[in-house]
């Protein structure tokens, strides 16, 4: 990861979690006794980080109370409905998805986090331009949307425009920014005209060369 890569929803998360927080979840059920110390070996090191981020061997399990009437998907959206950073990577921890949609209003679960950040003004309709019109959209962060697509999530595309709609101007400049970083990252750049036609040279020749050094050869 690059100093690009943080961005300032990445940098925002990061901030919020912290390391108490996300030690908090990943570590809840470790021995202290065990964790490694500054003397430890890599092996001993490697094998705790696994445990720990790869099995997840340190995560509560969910209560009884709440493993009547939440899967870790539900968790996750109930989580996100109330904009709870921490709980939300608990959820994922579980194992939540974040690709899973909310049965309720349809919602993907990012759609559903940006939507919930910063929600719309009943006297301040979001626009239907992609361009934002508030000044303040590009700087606004969503820790939230950046926990889920840092965790596997993938923004739907394109929007539907009903949900287009649900967003505010700051939340779809994210996507908008988000879904051309996707575009630019998944196309295939074009060859050059110029190496097509060396390549060609080259192909060409290649029979040639080796009749001539067959020749030279006897």
């Amino acid at each position: 990861m690059d100093v690009t890569s943080f961005t300032p929803d990445l940098v925002e998360l990061l901030c919020q979690i912290g390391n108490r927080v996300a030690n908090s979840v990943w570590e809840a059920k470790a021995d202290p006794a065990l964790r490694p110390g500054p003397q430890s070996s890599r092996e001993s090191r490697l094998k705790f980080i696994s445990a720990k981020y790869v099995q997840r061997a340190f995560v509560a399990p969910l209560s009884p109370t709440l493993s009547i009437t939440y899967s870790p998907d539900e968790l996750l959206l109930d989580t996100v409905k109330k904009g709870d950073l921490a709980a939300a990577l608990y959820a994922l921890a579980l194992h939540g998805s974040a690709n899973t949609v909310d049965p309720a209003t349809g919602m993907h679960v990012v759609i559903l986090a940006l939507a919930t950040q910063t929600p719309l003004s009943p006297t301040l309709p979001s626009t239907s331009s992609t361009a934002s019109s508030d000044p303040t959209a590009a700087t606004t962060p969503f820790p939230l949307a950046e926990l889920l697509l840092q965790n596997g999530g993938e923004l739907p595309y394109p929007l539907a425009a009903s949900t287009e709609q649900r967003l505010s101007d700051a939340a779809r400049s994210y996507v908008a920014h988000k879904t051309a970083k996707r575009c630019h990252q998944d196309a295939v750049p074009p060859v050059p005209q110029e190496k097509l036609d060396r390549l060609q040279k080259r192909v060409s020749s290649g029979p040639r060369l080796h009749r001539d050094r067959a020749v030279v050869e006897r």
